[in-house]
């Protein structure tokens, strides 16, 4: 379950919210504007029943007895007739069909009132035709229902005229206003919830463990390149994610595979003095780069060359370090050229050939060049997934989590990369029981004291 801050996607996605809202009130704006316009204007007519044999309640109740029959009257043909001929309306144009939908009559509930109402495109042509249809509905009523044998006589007078509406009953622009402000609303927080979600990035520890379902191997800080002191300063950080390397994964030689998520330089940087740090562990390193977008280097042998020295048995040749310090590290960068299923058959040899000399084998991944991850586990390696803190995207970690699940690879764990003078909580905070059951397995055997937990 992905757990939002609403503020923080609130905050950080006002201006899509607020563009979607205007977006969508102009759209109904102008929705509204191309909507043909309709007046309504309504005559209330009263019926008064009179007769000299019947009590006032005998009157009452026959009022509301007959009056619930009238409203289906005002389309009686002289009723359209009459109306026509009140407002001498040309035949031609006004139907009647078209006359009978423009009137209506309704009978209020318990009431002796009869509304008519008509409608038109302009305010004053509303009011005259509900007020001809009025009289002349009266008119038609009076003369059906009076008789001279008839024991009540009806009379309908229009108490309420017909006048000119001053505002249209449709299209309701303020109606429409308020929908396209809601829907403009809804869709610009649904915009701005999914742009929060996409281009989340990584910033805790919490946030690898939510997001990757890893725990975090190490945490380390930028590497400074711009001074010997300030690289020497961050060394210390570097020899301790090693340790915790060498614990978790139980010996250092087994090699690991290092799968950034992005091309940021830091975790090129990141993984330089990871490198360094092995290197003064054991008896040196060699980082492999298998990234897809790496060329080879001026001056660095190619995995090609590294794959060929293991196939001729002459790995001396390829390592050798002509009087380089015993720190050292070597590096073989890809060209392209050697395919994956040519590599994965190689790996086992190659890392084998490199554990023989006692140096620590760093392969460099991209999500390009993933799905090597699962020879090199073959082959007895270990995975671990690189990440730039604030500017991994949540979204590629959980990619690569996924992936990896697919390949069948259980990641060792995360290199968070993040700003100098981390601090914090611990990595030991998101380790689970397996892992910390690999620290205390790992720490027994290399015989460190149990304070592994500290690391951070």
């Amino acid at each position: 379950m992905i757990n939002v801050s609403y503020v923080r996607v609130l905050r950080e996605g006002w201006l899509i919210v607020l563009a979607a809202m205007l977006v969508c009130v102009a759209a109904a704006y102008g929705i509204a504007r191309s909507l043909p316009t309709e007046y309504a204007a309504s005559s209330t007519l009263l019926l008064k029943v009179d007769s000299p044999d019947a009590s006032a309640f005998e009157r009452n109740q026959f009022s509301l007895a007959r009056i619930k029959s009238y409203p289906t009257l005002v389309d009686n043909p002289d009723v359209i007739a009459g109306v026509r001929q009140d407002l001498a309306l040309d035949e031609a144009d006004y139907s009647d069909k078209e006359l009978r939908a423009a009137l209506s009559a309704v009978n209020p509930e318990g009431t002796v009132l009869l509304v008519v109402t008509a409608t038109a495109s302009a305010a004053t042509p509303a009011a005259e035709m509900a007020n001809s249809a009025a009289v002349r509905l009266s008119q038609l009523i009076e003369g059906i229902e009076n008789t001279p044998d008839d024991r009540y006589e009806l009379t309908l007078d229009q108490v309420l005229p017909a006048t000119a509406p001053t505002t249209p009953q449709s299209p309701n622009t303020t109606v429409i206003l308020a929908l396209g402000a809601l829907i403009g609303l809804s869709a610009g927080a649904i915009a701005a919830l999914l742009r929060s979600l996409l281009r989340r990035r990584v910033a805790s520890l919490t946030d690898v463990v939510r997001d990757g379902g890893m725990p975090v191997v190490a945490q380390v800080p930028v590497r400074q390149q711009r001074s010997e002191k300030a690289r020497l300063s961050t060394a210390g950080r570097f020899d301790e994610a090693v340790a915790n390397l060498a614990l978790l994964g139980g010996d250092l030689s087994r090699g690991f595979a290092v799968v950034q998520l992005s091309s940021d330089k830091r975790l090129d940087g990141a993984l330089d003095a990871v490198s360094e740090a092995a290197a003064r562990a054991r008896a040196g390193a060699v980082v492999i780069d298998l990234r897809s977008s790496k060329n080879p280097v001026e001056g660095q042998a190619t995995v090609e060359t590294l794959v060929d020295a293991v196939q001729l048995a002459d790995l001396d040749h390829v390592l050798r370090r002509d009087g380089v310090d015993s720190d050292s590290v070597i590096r073989f960068t890809g060209s392209g050229a050697l395919d994956q299923q040519s590599l994965a058959a190689a790996l086992p040899r190659v890392l084998d050939a490199v554990r023989e000399r006692g140096f620590v084998t760093l392969g460099a991944l991209d999500l390009h060049s993933i799905a090597v991850a699962k020879p090199w586990v073959d082959a007895g390696g270990d995975v671990l997934v690189a990440l730039a803190q604030g500017r991994t995207r949540s979204v590629d970690l959980a990619g690569a989590s996924s992936r990896l699940s697919r390949l069948g690879v259980r990641p060792l764990g995360v290199l968070l990369v993040g700003r100098r003078g981390l601090g914090g909580a611990p990595v030991s905070t998101t380790w689970g029981l397996d892992t910390r059951t690999r620290a205390d397995a790992g720490a027994r055997t290399q015989g460190s004291p149990n304070d592994v937990y500290n690391l951070g």
